[in-house]
């Protein structure tokens, strides 16, 4: 599209400026702009320069803040490090002590393996020492029965027997002679009695010993009757020689009356109420005790029963004293 100059009219009352005045004109108001541009930069330059202390005096404390925060920063990191220092040392110690006990633990693992090795030892001696007092327990039950067997073996014969105390000992007497006293005693003819005797001889004993009395006359009868004949005459009448008094007694096997000494404190008991008992063999007595028959056979039973009739005593006593 092409523009049509339209020419000046003229008639227009103004005067027009000519080309050359008015660009002078817009640059004397660029000229002005820039020197109002450059006074103002001017002008803030200097208000910049004139708070540039105070910034710097800003800047250096904050500057001297960041140090400080530094410093302190730094001694916390020493600090730190320090502690760093002394974990790793802890750890450092840790991992020795825990080598140590790594090294224990080894140790111990090898004195438990060794000591379980001799457990198994000791419960496989244990297994045969097991075994063999299984065997010695039958023994000891073979040899008991043997021993029981035994001493009722000696009871069988010491039933046969008598022991006669207090008989005057004269130098060369005749024993069988001096038996005459028994054929009067019961009665019978001298020759009969000699008939029931099987031997006649005399033993020391510690009683006789003890209370300076004349050996012991011991008599074995051919038969049990005629022995228990003579008991039961000495418990009616006294049986004398020489005007001393002859005592008679059972014959007990030694061992027997070692077994019996546990009892004695009980059998005193019993006879002192009037209890008749009856011994048993190899041990124990059998007697009645408020209507009911006791066997007493153990050792423990014995000292039971006896702390019973102790107590009773005791309560009698007590209901007697005033």
């Amino acid at each position: 599209m092409s523009r049509k100059a339209i020419a000046p009219s003229s008639q227009s009352t103004t005067p027009a400026s000519s080309p050359s005045g008015g660009q002078r004109s817009i640059q004397a108001m660029l000229q002005q702009e820039k020197e109002k541009e450059k006074e103002d930069t001017l002008q803030k330059i200097l208000q910049g320069i004139q708070i540039l202390p105070t910034k710097v005096e800003n800047v250096e404390k904050s500057n001297e803040n960041i140090s400080q925060k530094i410093e302190q920063t730094n001694q916390k990191v020493e600090k730190i490090q320090q502690k760093i220092d002394k974990t790793d040392e802890k750890v450092e110690n840790i991992q020795q002590k825990i080598g140590k006990t790594d090294e224990k633990v080894e140790n111990i693992q090898e004195m438990m393996t060794k000591y379980d090795e001799k457990i198994k030892k000791i419960e496989e001696q244990d297994e045969q020492r097991d075994k063999e007092i299984g065997n010695i327990n039958i023994r000891l039950s073979e040899v008991e029965k043997d021993r029981i067997e035994s001493l009722r073996g000696e009871m069988d014969r010491s039933e046969f027997y008598l022991r006669f105390q207090n008989v005057e000992e004269e130098k060369g007497e005749n024993l069988v002679g001096k038996i005459e006293i028994l054929a009067e005693a019961l009665e019978i003819t001298k020759e009969k009695m000699m008939d029931g005797m099987d031997e006649v001889f005399r033993v020391h004993t510690r009683y006789a010993m003890r209370n300076k009395l004349p050996r012991e006359v011991h008599i074995r009868f051919t038969k049990k009757i005629i022995k228990t004949q003579i008991l039961q005459m000495t418990r009616e009448k006294t049986l004398k020689y020489k005007d001393k008094e002859i005592v008679v007694l059972k014959q007990v096997p030694r061992r027997v009356r070692e077994t019996r000494r546990e009892y004695l404190f009980l059998t005193k008991e019993l006879l002192r109420k009037g209890i008749n008992y009856r011994w048993l063999i190899p041990e124990g007595l059998l007697f009645t005790w408020r209507n009911k028959d006791i066997e007493l056979t153990r050792l423990k039973r014995r000292n039971h029963f006896i702390m019973n009739i102790l107590e009773e005593r005791r309560k009698i006593q007590e209901k007697k004293s005033p």
